[in-house]
């Protein structure tokens, strides 16, 4: 065991603090056996390698030698330490305030956070009331809405101007500008063409509206617009834009009826009756699945109101950056260039941390229940999972196997397993209310 001195505070719930000091005659001990080290591996000139001076090896590769020192007796006494006082942060710490000099202690700050301690709330009998569903009338109609949508298209015309409702296509460039319309320097300019509106649409911004209604194609116009400080695309929000305008096309959406044709066009259906009854079908399966799925949402927010404790936020920002990542992957696959779109990430993050906070303190309520009734995971449910991932994977049932093999995946797998176990648990001991 190391010579070390140690201090532990408490910051809050979870965040820990360990002021740490490794004495000078460990700290020399150590100096010295890496310089030896480095004697015997580096090179220096006018000497065989591994025979020049040892003072000489210290004097030359100094910070190279105090970069090892710390890189090796940093995590040995900070593993020694939190054994020894039975901590067991839930990531590696921070170190902070390094004070390392020659002949003296090594001393240093470790900041980290640990598993939260709480009282398991009464789990049995949570109450959750379901939202009133649409009707499968009103969400065939939905669907059939949406089918009509995506299988539409847009027709030129050449024989009016654009009003409400039209497709424009345009060349649109912008410059950012003053109040007294002068350029603003260090302003990327906008300038994209081919461009698709919808005059008038939710997407469009009301004074594009309001610029375009009337003009023909090859019309060409020139208009400012003053964005508001809360506008959603950050570059754009509290400024003003100057717009020049060339109108390219004007066209017009064609919806198909709804027919035996558009059902053949569709699906292959021999008519609309056969597309309703595979749709009706669809949506009652859907229904049942949403309805589970709410149930067991809401029974585990239930049971997160019965109890607020402080939980790791180092836990709380892994999950919230999976949220992005996937935030950021729906928007790409909508087709969105991301280092365009101006995506206020800073706004987005704020709105997704108190639901990553949430799935956080859920893992630690699910998990300690999961202990009090010893839910245990055979491997033959571990094996069906594996196969059930390599079914709806396109890797191959070899690759996610050889994935689940590493201990820590396959650990995080039955921790998953246990918890959906606890989650049916909730929703059996559970009163819904529909």
């Amino acid at each position: 065991m190391m010579d070390i001195q140690s201090v532990f505070e408490d910051i809050s719930e979870v965040k820990k603090k360990l002021s740490i000091e490794v004495s000078a005659q460990v700290v020399s001990e150590e100096h010295n056996r890496i310089a030896q080290e480095f004697r015997k591996q580096v090179s220096v000139p006018g000497f065989r390698k591994g025979r020049a001076p040892f003072e000489l090896v210290k004097k030359r590769f100094e910070k190279d030698i105090r970069e090892e020192v710390t890189k090796r007796l940093i995590p040995e006494s900070y593993h020694e330490v939190i054994r020894d006082k039975d901590i067991k942060p839930v990531r590696s710490p921070s170190i902070e305030e390094l004070d390392f000099q020659e002949g003296k202690p090594l001393k240093y700050v470790a900041k980290f956070e640990v598993q939260p301690v709480f009282e398991v709330p009464d789990y049995k009998g949570l109450r959750v009331r379901l939202d009133i569903p649409q009707s499968p009338e009103e969400l065939l109609e939905k669907r059939l809405r949406a089918l009509r949508e995506q299988h539409s298209t847009l027709t030129t015309i050449d024989n009016r101007a654009i009003d409400l409702g039209d497709y424009a296509v345009i060349d649109l460039h912008g410059r950012f500008v003053s109040e007294e319309g002068l350029p603003l320097v260090g302003f990327d300019p906008i300038d994209d063409e081919n461009v698709v509106l919808e005059v008038g649409g939710d997407q469009t911004y009301e004074a594009f509206t309001r610029a375009l209604l009337g003009l023909n194609s090859g019309d060409e116009k020139v208009f400012q617009v003053s964005y508001p400080s809360d506008y959603p695309e950050q570059k754009l929000a509290g400024q003003r834009v100057k717009f020049s305008v060339r109108v390219h096309q004007i066209k017009d959406k064609q919806v198909p009826a709804l027919d035996d044709e558009f059902a053949k066009d569709v699906g292959n259906f021999e008519n609309l009756k056969e597309l309703k009854e595979n749709l009706q079908e669809e949506i009652l399966r859907y229904a049942e699945t949403a309805k589970k799925d709410e149930i067991r949402n809401k029974i585990v927010e239930a049971l997160i109101n019965l109890r607020s404790f402080e939980v790791p936020e180092i836990l709380v920002e892994e999950v919230l950056n999976n949220k992005l990542r996937d935030f950021a992957f729906k928007l790409v696959s909508q087709g969105v260039d991301i280092a365009k779109a101006g995506v206020d990430w800073p706004k987005i993050r704020s709105e997704f941390h108190p639901s990553a906070q949430k799935e956080v303190r859920a893992h630690f309520l699910l998990k300690e229940i999961s202990r009090q009734e010893e839910i245990e995971i055979s491997d033959s449910e571990i094996d069906e999972e594996i196969e059930k991932v390599a079914r709806s994977s396109d890797q191959g049932p070899h690759k996610i196997k050889k994935h689940f093999a590493q201990k820590n995946r396959r650990l995080e797998l039955i921790e998953s397993l246990k918890q959906k176990k606890v989650i049916d648990l909730l929703v059996e001991k559970g009163i819904v209310e529909e």
